[in-house]
C-alpha cells in the first residue's frame, strides 16, 4: 500500500466517524415551554382520551364493572378540576383583555368617523368630481353648499 491510499483511508474513516457522531455532538433542541393554559388544555385532552379508552374497555368486557366505576370516577374528578382551572384562566384572560381595552380607550379616545365626501348633483343625482363647477349630465351649477 502506498502512503496516499493510507491517508485517503484514514481521512475517509474520520469523515464517516464524524458524520455518524454528529447527532451526539449537536445540542438537543428543547421543546418550547407551554403556557399554563396550553398545559391545562393538553391535560384535559389526555384525560378525555383516558376516559374514552376506559369506556371502550368496559364496553368490550376487558375491565370489571367495579374497577371501571372507581377508575372512571377518579378520572372524572381530575377532569372536573382541570376544567375548573381552565375556566379560571379564561376569566382571568377576559379580565385582562377588558382592562387593556379600557386603557386603550383612555389613551386613544374613539375618534368620530370622518365624513366621506361623496359628491352628487343635487338636481339629477349623477356623481360629480369635487373640482367640477357644473354637472356634466344636466348642467346644474355646483356650489360648496351642495357638497357634503
Amino acid at each position: 500500500m502506498t502512503t496516499g491510499s493510507i491517508l485517503l483511508g484514514i481521512s475517509l474513516f474520520l469523515l464517516v466517524g464524524l458524520f455518524i457522531a454528529r447527532p451526539f455532538l449537536l445540542p438537543t433542541p428543547r421543546p418550547p415551554r407551554l403556557t399554563s393554559r396550553q398545559s391545562l388544555l393538553a391535560e384535559k385532552e389526555a384525560l378525555l382520551g383516558q376516559i374514552r379508552l376506559l369506556d371502550f374497555d368496559a364496553e368490550t368486557g376487558k375491565q370489571l364493572p367495579e374497577e371501571y366505576t372507581a377508575e372512571r370516577e377518579l378520572l372524572m374528578q381530575r377532569a372536573t378540576a382541570v376544567l375548573a382551572q381552565l375556566e379560571e384562566t379564561e376569566d382571568l384572560e377576559a379580565a385582562i383583555e377588558a382592562a387593556v381595552a379600557r386603557l386603550r380607550l383612555e389613551i386613544e379616545p374613539p375618534s368620530k368617523p370622518k365624513a366621506v365626501a361623496i359628491n352628487f348633483c343635487p338636481q339629477c343625482g349623477t356623481a360629480v368630481k369635487p373640482e367640477n363647477k357644473f354637472c356634466s349630465h344636466c348642467g346644474t351649477a355646483l356650489t360648496m353648499s351642495n357638497e357634503q
